[in-house]
């Protein structure tokens, strides 16, 4: 993968907002003979300049919003809503960059797929302890979803 630039925009803490520059850029390391992505993300916006790197982009990108915050300030895109999470196979397979519109009591499906850079009607912008706190709330409603079923078929 090349690197890939995409713009977003940002809310300042007066609700006002300004579009953000997006750099991304994935390199591979191999290390005792298994290979990993170590994905770094540069997000320009006004006078800042802010730079996060993990295993994937999303968590990168946690990176960025969770310093974003401290100054009051938040993404407007799918990576920083809500109900927006990915596998660990959109992890893997599309690095991070794309990710389930999830719904509780609901599975995931590829309907559900958006890129995480995108912004649509339906945003729902949270910290990123927020997003994280949904997330497992989304699992356990899964959980107890299954168990209801299981109990109804005995």
């Amino acid at each position: 993968m090349t690197a890939q630039h995409f713009e977003i925009d940002i809310a300042n803490s007066y609700g006002e907002r300004t579009p953000a520059q997006i750099f991304c850029e994935v390199e591979y390391i191999t290390e005792n003979s298994t290979t990993r992505a170590l994905c770094s993300i540069r997000l320009n916006w006004n006078t800042y300049d802010f730079n996060s790197t993990a295993d994937d982009f999303f968590a990168a990108f946690s990176g960025i919003r969770q310093q974003l915050e401290t100054i009051g300030a938040s993404p407007l895109c799918y990576a920083a809503s809500r109900n927006v999470y990915p596998s660990r196979l959109l992890r893997d397979m599309a690095l991070g960059l794309k990710a389930y519109r999830l719904t509780l009591n609901k599975k995931a499906r590829s309907a559900d797929i958006v890129d995480i850079f995108d912004c649509g009607s339906d945003l729902e912008i949270v910290a990123v302890a927020e997003q994280a706190r949904f997330h497992e709330e989304w699992v356990d409603s899964l959980s107890s979803l299954y168990s209801e079923i299981s109990d109804q078929e005995q």
